[in-house]
């Protein structure tokens, strides 16, 4: 599994959910990060740049397995580096979903 990602933090999560757990991934980093895109016209470069994303995954079980997330430095505020406290360092359940069901954290690693 990819764990490294030029000038991004990349964690590793424990994921099981009820639906597929690729699709899971992505909804859950972007949410994480920059969100989703709710402006007139297309999204911004800053926006673009401020989106973490599923790097690399493991699929261990049905709709389970390990996934890797990249988190770019582009992000400004307290959302940096898409640590803010939904999922955050302690891989809690995200805030406002009933998806995905499980997250712990397995592993962190810093940009070089």
């Amino acid at each position: 599994m990819k764990t490294r990602e030029e000038g991004c933090l990349v964690a590793q999560f424990h994921l099981e959910t009820k639906d597929k757990l690729i699709e899971m991934a992505k909804e859950t980093v972007r949410h994480e990060t920059a969100g989703k895109w709710d402006r007139p016209g297309i999204p911004s470069d800053l926006f673009k740049r401020s989106a973490g994303y599923l790097l690399d995954h493991e699929q261990t079980e049905p709709n389970q397995g390990i996934v890797a997330f990249a988190y770019p430095p582009a992000q400004p505020g307290p959302r940096a580096i898409g640590l803010h406290g939904n999922l955050g360092l302690d891989g809690h359940r995200h805030v406002g979903h009933t998806e995905p069901q499980k997250i712990p954290s397995i592993g962190f690693h810093t940009p070089r």
